[in-house]
């Protein structure tokens, strides 16, 4: 059933069709479905094209790669340098065998998690790079039954979402559960399973009761799901683990690649010449008197400042060795404070650490820096906008609610000279094209 698959798969068939586009869209698609055969050499599949007038010269000849949405095998058609080498790693415990009742009968149900290494995600807008698109066509739950690929359920992501691309999951079940995963006529289709994810977990929780209680009650009324009702919380739970693990990757990645940001026009460009300027007008504080430190000197103090919030030495390497020069530098870390950030002037330079906890992270940082661009629409990128537009008046409601509960006097004084002093620097800072 191939035609089918690729005929109705909008993501693979795009654009004019081509004996190139045809032959990769049916490579990526078999290889999908065949993965396990073809990884384990137990068949072959050969594509040909050539033309009915000229059978002789054939056009395209090979064989096809195995196409392993959980990106653990190598010799893949991944791109480069992924074809080679497994994209993904192991989440947790290598495999979860879950039993499940069925028909009198105890079955085994086999679930296997991966997630991106962190070599996968670094560079500046990895979705965007070839490894990162081929995995976009790749999201979802692989559902496996006799080795073969039925299905790649998407009912389980989060629409939308890039981040989506960088986990895996793949469920192998037996045929004798063809009927509790509500596999259709044609083995292409889990519906069943798919309702699982409808399923919310917190609320049965919430009513004081067991996952395995809930299911026996729901097995007392014969509802089709029941036997599986705990293997979809078991995915949950790993799920959202997953995309905890991401997050706090993707975090750490956006310090690594700091270096490959930092533009002529970067803020801290721009932040370092009006310092400069500031400084020639006779604005010096006494952080700005140790950039006379020599600067092998004044490098090893701020990766070392830098390793202390956890960045990785290598990284903190990078880091350092693109902002030189500069007087300002932004990293990510989680910071158990109820602080946004801080700051830790070093060897000249003021370290700047976002507070990867804080809610004005998620509001104002994260969902600015997160996206691919290539991959949302417009109403995505709007409503990404209205977020951090409201999470930026938040902000400034929190202080104004922290200046008007102080009491009348000193501190009241302190704080305004403070907002006041702030602006100023603030005014002059953004003051430029």
């Amino acid at each position: 059933n191939w035609k089918e698959h690729i005929s109705s798969d909008s993501d693979i068939l795009m654009g004019k069709p081509s004996i190139k586009g045809t032959r990769l869209s049916i490579e990526f698609l078999i290889g999908r479905l065949y993965r396990k055969f073809l990884n384990k050499k137990k068949c072959s599949i050969r594509m040909v094209a050539f033309n009915l007038n000229d059978l002789i010269n054939i056009r395209i000849d090979r064989y096809a790669l195995p196409n392993d949405p959980m990106y653990l095998m190598d010799k893949t058609s991944c791109p480069a340098p992924f074809d080679t080498k497994p994209m993904f790693e192991d989440f947790g415990d290598k495999e979860l065998k879950l039993p499940v009742k069925f028909n009198g009968k105890k079955h085994t149900v086999t679930v296997r998690f991966s997630i991106s290494k962190k070599e996968a995600r670094k560079g500046d807008n990895s979705g965007s790079k070839a490894h990162g698109k081929h995995a976009a066509r790749n999201i979802g739950i692989s559902l496996v039954r006799a080795n073969r690929e039925i299905e790649l359920d998407k009912s389980w992501t989060i629409q939308y979402d890039p981040v989506e691309r960088w986990w895996g999951i793949e469920l192998e079940f037996p045929s004798e559960l063809d009927e509790l995963f509500g596999l259709t006529n044609n083995k292409q289709y889990a519906t069943n399973f798919s309702h699982l994810a409808e399923v919310n977990y917190d609320e049965i929780l919430k009513g004081k009761k067991s996952i395995i209680e809930y299911q026996e009650e729901l097995e007392n009324e014969e509802d089709p799901v029941a036997p599986i009702l705990e293997l979809g919380n078991r995915i949950k739970s790993n799920l959202r683990a997953m995309r905890e693990t991401i997050d706090t990757q993707n975090k750490g990645i956006r310090s690594a690649n700091y270096a490959e940001e930092i533009r002529e026009d970067s803020p801290e460009s721009i932040a370092t010449r009006i310092t400069n300027e500031m400084k020639e007008e006779g604005y010096i504080t006494k952080n700005d008197e140790l950039e006379s430190l020599p600067q092998k000197e004044k490098t090893e103090q701020i990766q070392k400042v830098l390793v202390e919030q956890g960045v990785d030495i290598e990284d903190a390497k990078k880091i350092t060795e693109g902002a030189i020069g500069l007087k300002y530098l932004f990293t990510h870390a989680d910071i158990q404070t109820p602080a946004f950030f801080t700051v830790r002037p070093k060897a000249g330079t003021i370290i700047i650490t976002l507070n990867t906890t804080h809610p004005a992270y998620n509001n104002l940082v994260e969902i600015l820096e997160e996206a691919n661009i290539e991959d949302l629409s417009k109403d995505d990128l709007l409503n990404r906008l209205v977020k951090a537009r409201d999470g930026l008046k938040l902000l400034l409601e929190a202080w104004a609610r922290y200046e008007d509960a102080l009491p009348d006097g000193v501190a009241r004084e302190r704080a305004q000279q403070v907002r006041s002093d702030w602006g100023s620097i603030a005014k002059r800072f953004m003051n430029t094209d």
